[in-house]
């Protein structure tokens, strides 16, 4: 370790004898210099033991996962001597650097020899001896085997009367008196008759070092310069990310940079002014984050987390958006949002929500686990979910009490256990106040009470509709908890409201089905449909029936799972094929012959190419219905090398519809569209709304092939797109 010499001279007085004079200045400056370097030692020690204090916190801060705020140079005579460190957690630090010990004293000149015999002169007096150097003591901190932070003094272990290491962080310090938890140990220096004295009791005791000055010298050379005054800290090194401590023994330590103070200042300007902000950080907060009533604020995170001790991290009276990143509140909501403000979340997590204004919650999560919050409560105002939102809450996922709010997706789950007996995923109303919801999507579980920390749960649903609440639901996956899908637990008005025209669920849903809906079972589900649906079907076997039941019209839903469609009787002349979410649907032979069928519609559906066909996924083949109407909607088509769709007309002028679909990938030379006019009939193709990903230059969006002979006109005549496809999209075979 370097260590820090001083050397301290005592004046040697020569005593010169002109006239009767005597000169004392030389005195008087030595004594004056002498007093200098008593009051830099007593300087030199209040701000080592300064930096001693300043190595514990440091410490700490790396055991704590604290990390700093600022830090702020401190400056004398124009040079930076230290800095003062503040933390995110623990109370602020200062560090000294040290300065250069001052050059040794001349040592005094020697005194005349004696008057020699006449004619000789008297020899000079001999130089005195150099002056040694004053001891300074030098505190650190290392680990030990055991991975524990303990004290040393010049390089060595500092131990106790007993011989033990003594430990340089509070959680390994011993019980103190009266069951109070000890803190560690800290050395403390002090300066006494001229030497260093150690104490680590608090100052009850005190162990003698070494010489703190040097001793005195006759006549001599120059002292040699002092090193750094305090050898504690041999550098303290600031960049953007973290500041590096080492220590005078080479020890390393580095803590993680919160560079905050001034960004803390910048977003709270902000928040009162209005404007726009990334952050290049993590923010803690010292209190609220207040966005001003009128102002506009933007806030991307970039991946960071604001977050605060105690209270809501953000109170929103103005308009905020907020975008890609955390907000941890404390012990409460960590967003408010207030009457009258506007919020908007997108990739955005946050431990819960409580809103009373305007919010649209695009995508993000809210993880709750107090049993006292809400994931989103909502007492007023408007809420909007959408697809990308994931909620899960020890209480209710959603808790409406008043306002509006509407649902298009997401999840929403309660699964965490806790003391409340009475739990939903989605709770409406009973604060004596209107609250609607409608749901158009999303899937809702109930907490199931499982496991034995849940026995005591009861009237817990999916979801729950209280006294003056209304919930409509249009569309989602609904599972129970542990006793309903479905419910109206706390209806005391008897005035709560439930309608279904939508949806699947795990128990019968009849007694809630809107009116010209019915709830009919495939598989293990419940499905609510339009009363006009024949059936709801699981497997191919029962698709194959009901096609060939009774009846020239036919409505049927398709659970989740992989169809093949079988020849299409010819009693039918109207067929609707309806999916849900994971259904998939092959068509035998590759063809819908629909030279029978006036209308067909399939809708939500991914189409499937069959093996054994080698051109086209779904194929129509002459209508002879001039009025026919014939609809894809929905669906999707991943390219295997041919169409996607192949209208192969050849007599009639019917109309087909292939609106809102996905056609990813290769469909070989023609396109995923392609349309053939035979015979000039005049048919038309109604094409919007669809997406077209990944499609090689070696194929094409659509392509129309021309009859054979005919003219080739009808690409622009019956041919109909929206703007999403421009005319180079459109191969016209030759």
């Amino acid at each position: 370790m370097r260590k820090l010499f001083l050397s301290i001279f005592t004046a040697l007085l020569a005593l010169g004898f002109v006239g009767c004079e005597y000169d004392d200045s030389g005195l008087w400056n030595e004594v004056n210099s002498l007093k200098d370097r008593v009051l830099t030692l007593e300087q030199l020690c209040q701000q080592m033991n300064t930096n001693i204090s300043a190595m514990q916190a440091i410490v700490n801060a790396l055991q704590t996962q604290d990390y700093i705020t600022s830090v702020t140079p401190i400056s004398q005579g124009g040079k930076t001597i230290g800095y003062t460190i503040t933390f995110a957690k623990g109370e602020p630090i200062t560090i000294y650097h040290g300065q250069d010990g001052k050059d040794g004293q001349d040592g005094a000149d020697g005194k005349d020899g004696a008057d020699g015999k006449d004619g000789e002169n008297g020899k000079d007096g001999q130089d005195g001896a150099d002056g040694k150097d004053g001891y300074t003591p030098v505190i650190g901190i290392d680990k030990a085997d055991d991975g524990k932070y303990y004290w040393t003094l010049d390089g060595e272990w500092l131990t106790d009367k007993e011989g033990n290491k003594i430990p340089a962080t509070g959680e390994d310090g011993k019980d103190g008196a009266d069951g109070e938890s000890g803190a560690a140990a800290m050395p403390e220096l002090d300066i006494r008759g001229g030497y260093w004295y150690v104490s680590y009791d608090g100052g009850e005791s005190w162990e003698r070092l070494g010489r703190a000055t040097g001793y005195d010298g006759s006549d001599g050379k120059d002292g040699q310069n002092g090193q750094n005054g305090d050898s504690f800290f041999k550098s303290v090194t600031v960049n953007d990310d973290y500041v590096v401590f080492t220590l005078a023994d080479g020890t390393i330590y580095v803590v993680e940079r919160q560079k905050s103070q001034e960004l803390l200042i910048a977003l709270k300007a902000i928040a009162k002014s209005g404007g726009e902000i990334t952050l290049p950080d993590d923010v803690v907060l010292d209190e609220p984050l207040v966005i001003a009533a009128g102002k506009t604020v933007t806030i991307n995170l970039d991946e960071y987390v604001i977050s605060i001790a105690s209270g809501n991290a953000i109170n929103n009276q103005g308009t905020l958006n907020l975008k890609d990143g955390e907000i941890e509140g404390g012990d409460t909501y960590g967003i408010y949002n207030a009457s009258g403000a506007t919020l908007t979340l997108e990739d955005i997590d946050v431990n819960a929500i409580h809103n009373e204004g305007t919010l649209h919650f695009k995508s993000g999560k809210v993880e709750n686990t107090s049993s006292k919050l809400s994931g989103i409560l909502s007492t007023a105002g408007s809420i909007t979910l959408e697809d990308g939102v994931e909620i899960s809450s020890a209480r209710h996922a959603l808790r409406i009490e008043g306002g509006t709010a509407t649902i298009n997706g997401g999840t929403y789950k309660v699964d965490k256990t806790t003391t409340v007996k009475s739990l939903h995923a989605l709770n409406v109303g009973g604060e004596d106040v209107s609250a609607i919801v409608t749901v158009n999507g999303g899937t809702f579980v109930g907490p199931k009470g499982n496991n034995p920390s849940e026995a005591s749960l009861k009237s817990c649903a999916a979801v729950n509709v209280q006294s003056d609440g209304e919930v409509i639901i249009k569309g989602g996956d609904f599972s129970k908890g542990k006793d309903k899908t479905l419910a109206k637990y706390g209806d005391s008005k008897n005035n709560a409201k439930l309608t279904v025209s939508g949806g699947t669920f795990d128990q019968d849903p009849s007694a809630y089905a809107a009116t010209g809906y019915k709830a009919l079972q495939g598989g293990s589900l419940w499905y609510v449909v339009p009363s006009t649906v024949d059936a709801v079907v699981s497997t191919t076997t029962e698709l194959t029936t009901a096609l060939t039941s009774a009846g020239d019209t036919k409505s049927i839903v398709l659970c989740s799972g992989t169809y093949r469609v079988p020849s299409i009787g010819s009693h039918i002349k109207s067929l609707t094929i309806e999916g849900t979410e994971g259904t998939k649907v092959e068509f035998d032979g590759g063809n819908v012959d629909i030279s029978k069928l006036n209308q067909f519609t399939i809708r939500n559906c991914e189409i499937l190419h069959m093996a054994t066909k080698s051109w086209g996924m779904i194929v129509f083949c002459a209508s002879n219905n001039p009025n026919g109407v014939y609809t894809v909607d929905n669906c999707t088509f991943n390219g295997v090398g041919t169409q996607g769709i192949y209208i192969n007309e050849n007599n009639s002028s019917a109309v087909y519809n292939i609106t809102n679909c996905t056609f990813n990938g290769d469909f070989g030379g023609e396109g995923a569209i392609t349309i053939q006019g035979n015979n000039n009939v005049d048919h038309t193709v109604n094409i919007t709304g669809c997406v077209f990903n990944n499609i090689p230059s070696t194929s094409h969006k659509i392509c129309f092939v021309p009859p054979g002979g005919g003219n080739p006109t009808h690409k622009s005549t019956n041919l109909h797109t929206d703007n999403a496809i421009a005319e180079s999209d459109i191969y016209v075979k030759q």
